[in-house]
């Protein structure tokens, strides 16, 4: 028998820690019947794929398990990735090929496999061979009392990236042992009864178990470079030697383990060209020995053009704003019971919010009780009339400024968030600024707005913004912006942060923004913006977020900003996730954005994501970052999930791209340029580069493959050698946990898990622990 044996890392609670939710391990709950099963004593189950276990408590030597999967169902040419694990109150862990346990995170992330391509025990042991042993032992673990319901159980699925969907569509896994936590402890141990014997918590009179295969194999010997492009590198080398047999060869790319493979050769793609890389290949047997590195320094080929930049793309570029700080001024009580003839307090509070408006200075806070507030600036005498363009009126205007230390907040009262509505009964717009710096807005509901639910107006045909009328430092949270009526000038948005700077848009719900058709409805939208933040939002509009019209920091030489960071939010749209685009001559170019960790679904018309305007008379826009999103176009007419016109430094990473005509859509100009495109995702696949509405000269790409083996150069508008070297593809409906039902999470066996360089997914659940959409602290209401 093949035996493989690991050391449990639980004495005295060490590595389990307190429980946690899977929902992402519910399914195998379910499948192992570990969500029911009792802790009345040790037993063992032995379903088809377990033919027999035990477990014991010995003296010495500790926790004892041992069990045999049976393969005999298995072809035995087929490879099979190994499970082991441990539930404990809900928690999970499960043994990694590095022999370590792995306590998984609350939230989607990778199952560990204990061994991978491990080869049926026919081509190890002989013909009839069918049973793999395995052992686990834990010497500190000296009895279950401090673990009661602790479970143990081994599985395996065909070896591949679904072998864990495999285990459970198959039923390939059993229950070694599941603890009351009041077994004896022994001094001898029961070995494990012959197959299709029943297993059992083990008793006295037998021996303990034999020793583990400790030996490790060979070095691999003659480790030789057989083939060097400008992209890959082949090695080669002779098979190593065991006691017992080599399960599979583990190679290492500088330092890092990139792949495992059953028999000797295997080549690294998507390699930088005219790079040196240092190449390592080691043995590892069915014990998880492993054998001394064999090392090889090697350098791809010159490549035909330039070759990516390695750039880490998605990570965050501004600071996430801490807890909300209310200025050091006067504390103001807004209440539909009060009177604006009253000082503002507590006990005697004002009426109207323009009160509060009237009187605001920098540090002070407006906290408004819960009500429906109906206002207009035109008929309140305590302020100066506001009006929007082309004669929308306001309900309420802002008067003055805060400070960057001490601003002015307009905030529901405490316990009262969700419950404070401003509604400008679909005539007026809702908030209004002009100029006015460092507001924070918390918790309120600005519903039933007309044109937009806050609204700051823009400095159009300005190359260099003037500052002394940017709205600067905004921070709106926690707040719902419902129903926004448009009229027939189309520009129609929940917030209109037209014109500024420094703003923070983060945990709110903006929905019902209508749409005439003429214009994009969207969610955000900025005619101009310097180095602003929007995270954690859900939006539902034509669009989540629009930038139209931008700033240059300076004329000579020509220097773009640094204009939006778009991360962590949900955007169910009918038209486009984000849009960056110019309004027209005399505009200037577009700045540098930052799109990631974002899930955007819908896409019922048009085109979508950055979907610029070339043209010759404006420069190449900033460089465009997009990564880490999920791109779902659900809908059934023409788009295209990603659209680029002159952004001349784009780069595309860790995205699942799902439907769709278009994957990418790269529009002809001097302008626009892809120049890194990798570890995606990609259910459905088509590349239009150099794309040229009505006339000839776009370059397709119909599939993967192609498009790999692109070279810079293929299309004017790729700068890239052999593009997504490193990207997958896979059926829209493998990759979700439930993709009809907008659970984006990754299910087991998902093309996203485990992608990227560094083990972590593609999609915006990369390490796991990601939030996306509305906090959990969100409580202004739907």
């Amino acid at each position: 028998m093949t035996t493989i044996t690991t050391t449990l890392k639980a004495g005295g609670g060490a590595a389990l820690r307190a429980p946690h939710r899977h929902h992402h391990l519910q399914a195998a709950a379910l499948a192992l019947g570990l969500a029911a099963a009792g802790t009345g004593g040790a037993q063992a189950a032995t379903p088809p794929a377990l033919s027999s276990a035990s477990s014991c408590f010995h003296t010495t030597q500790g926790l004892i398990a041992r069990a045999q999967l049976d393969l005999g169902a298995e072809s035995p040419d087929g490879l099979f990735d190994i499970y082991q694990g441990v539930t404990y109150q809900g928690q999970w862990a499960f043994r990694n090929a590095q022999g370590q346990w792995v306590v998984l995170p609350p939230s989607i992330g990778v199952v560990p496999v204990a061994q991978s391509a491990v080869r049926h025990p026919q081509r190890t042991q002989g013909t009839g061979a069918s049973t793999l042993e395995l052992s686990l032992n834990e010497p500190g673990l000296r009895n279950a009392a401090a673990l009661p319901g602790l479970t143990l159980f081994v599985g395996y699925g065909a070896s591949g990236p679904q072998s864990f969907a495999d285990l459970l569509a198959r039923g390939r896994f059993g229950v070694v042992a599941q603890f009351s936590g009041s077994e004896a402890v022994r001094d001898n141990c029961d070995p494990v009864p012959a197959a299709g014997g029943g297993g059992g918590a083990g008793g006295g009179g037998g021996k303990p178990p034999a020793p583990a295969d400790t030996q490790a194999p060979s070095r691999p010997a003659g480790l030789s470079l057989a083939q060097a492009t400008a992209s890959s590198l082949t090695l080669a080398w002779q098979a190593s030697s065991d006691n017992v047999g080599v399960a599979q060869y583990e190679v290492l790319l500088n330092g890092t383990l990139v792949a495992s493979v059953a028999s000797p050769g295997y080549s690294f793609t998507g390699l930088a060209a005219s790079t040196a890389y240092t190449l390592a290949v080691r043995a590892r047997d069915q014990a998880g020995n492993l054998s001394t590195l064999a090392t090889l320094s090697a350098s791809t080929a010159a490549g035909a053009g330039p070759t990516a930049p390695r750039e880490q793309v998605g990570a965050n570029v501004l600071a996430s704003p801490g807890a909300l700080q209310l200025g050091s001024g006067t504390v103001y009580h807004v209440a539909l019971s009060g009177s604006d003839a009253n000082p503002g307090t507590a006990a005697r509070p004002f009426r109207s919010i323009n009160k509060f408006i009237s009187v605001a200075k920098a540090g002070d806070t407006g906290q408004v009780h819960a009500g429906t507030y109906v206002e207009n600036t035109l008929n309140n005498p305590h302020v100066q009339p506001s009006w929007w363009f082309d004669g929308v009126g306001v309900s309420i205007g802002m008067r003055s400024s805060g400070t960057a230390g001490n601003p002015i907040t307009l905030m529901a009262a405490p316990g009262e968030e969700g419950r404070v509505v401003i509604d400008s009964a679909s005539q007026r717009l809702g908030i209004f600024t002009n100029g006015h710096d460092h507001w924070q807005l918390h918790g309120l509901r600005i519903e039933n707005s007309l044109e937009f639910g806050i609204g700051s107006p823009s400095q159009a045909h300005l190359d260099l913004p003037d500052e002394g009328v940017l709205a600067i430092g905004w921070r709106i949270e926690n707040c719902l912006i419902k129903g926004v009526t448009p009229t027939t000038q189309g520009n129609t948005a929940g917030i209109g942060m037209w014109a500024s700077k420094n703003w923070v848009v983060r945990n709110n719900r903006i929905v019902q923004i209508g749409n005439l058709g003429n214009r994009i409805s969207s969610g955000i939208q900025a005619y101009a913006t310097i180095q602003s933040l929007v995270e954690n939002n859900y939006v539902e509009a034509a669009a989540g977020v629009y930038l139209k019209d931008h700033f240059l920091q300076s004329a000579s030489p020509r220097t773009t900003y640094f204009e939006f960071e778009v991360r962590h939010n949900v955007f169910n749209v009918q038209q486009i996730g984000f849009l960056s685009s110019i309004k027209g001559a005399p505009n200037v170019e577009s700045g540098s954005n930052s799109v990631h960790h974002n899930i955007m679904y819908g896409f019922g018309t048009g085109e979508m994501n950055n979907a610029g305007v070339s043209g010759s008379t404006f420069q190449p826009g900033g460089a465009y970052r997009f990564a880490h999103n999920i791109v779902d176009a659900t809908g059934t007419s023409s788009n295209a999930l990603l659209q680029i016109a002159d952004h001349n430094d784009v780069q595309s990473q860790g995205n699942v791209f799902v439907g769709g005509s278009l994957t990418y859509n790269f529009i002809a100009g001097p302008g626009t340029a892809l120049t890194y495109s990798d570890y995606n995702v990609f259910s459905g696949f088509q590349m239009a580069m150099d794309r040229t509405y009505g006339a000839p000269g776009t370059v397709y790409f119909t599939d993967l493959a192609a498009w790999q083996a692109a070279r810079a150069g293929a299309a004017s508008t790729l700068k890239v050698v052999n593009p997504d070297a490193h990207s997958r593809t896979s059926g829209a409906e493998a990759l979700f946990m439930d993709r009809a039902g907008r659970d984006y999470r990754l299910r087991p066996g998902s093309a996203a898990l485990g992608l990227m360089a560094d083990g972590s997914h593609a999609g915006p659940f990369q390490r796991g622990t990601e939030k996306i959409g509305t906090l959990a602290t969100y409580s202004a209401g739907q």
